[in-house]
């Protein structure tokens, strides 16, 4: 009976050596698991910060350009308006000259 008790104690010591192997394996796999998935997170963190730089840049550059569009159009108007003005004081000044022509030299 003792060599049968024995045989069962070594065969349960090598079951539980069998599965704490299988166990350490299990740790090591979800070591290198997270090991991976942290590689992969730094790389569509990467991705992402690429992107948004990309998109960042486009949106500055379009702002720019309606920005100038808008510049280029008030300039045009403010030329327009100048025009207008220097041309009625141009007038005005023709009526005062020959106003005063027609008072002084009667």
């Amino acid at each position: 009976m003792e060599v049968q008790g024995e045989k069962l104690l070594q065969e349960l010591i090598s079951h539980e050596q069998a599965l704490l192997a299988k166990v350490e394996a299990a740790k090591q796999e979800a070591q290198e698991l997270l090991g991976q998935a942290e590689v992969e997170a730094q790389a569509i963190a990467a991705a992402i910060d690429q992107q948004i730089a990309q998109l960042t840049a486009e949106q500055t550059a379009q702002t720019r350009r309606q920005a100038e569009e808008v510049r280029l159009a008030s300039l045009a108007k403010v030329e327009a308006e100048v025009a207008k003005l220097e041309a009625r004081s141009q007038g005005r000044l023709d009526e005062a000259v020959k106003l005063v022509v027609e008072r002084v030299l009667p």
